[in-house]
């Protein structure tokens, strides 16, 4: 199902609270290992016309969010995202749990 997951998770005693960032429909991902201060936005025609030769002639069916961290530009190409607050383990997965889908508006 092409999807990836971002965490960023904080563990208080024995409890952990994680914001999850999941992509569905993966086609394109050019991220660091590592991310802090993140801001994700839609991309825009140039952010996609970047994105398909990069893409390895892969149909686009989707968008481009763009994250920014550290003054750096990230690409996801994906067709939705969704943002999940959980206190799952680190070991567990919130991949397949719906709660807060974020669909945006085509450009």
């Amino acid at each position: 199902h092409k999807v990836l997951l971002l965490r960023n998770n904080t563990q208080i005693g024995e409890t952990f609270h994680n914001v999850d960032i999941l992509f569905g429909g993966t086609f394109y991902i050019e991220i660091a290992t590592r991310l802090n201060d993140l801001v994700i936005e839609i991309g825009d025609e140039q952010d996609m016309a970047y994105i398909i030769p990069r893409s390895n002639g892969q149909a686009i069916i989707g968008k481009v969010f763009i994250i920014h961290s550290g003054g750096i530009k990230y690409y996801v190409g994906a067709g939705q995202m969704e943002i999940l607050e959980n206190s799952l383990d680190i070991l567990e997965t919130s991949i397949g749990a719906k709660k807060h889908l974020y669909n945006p508006p085509a450009r």
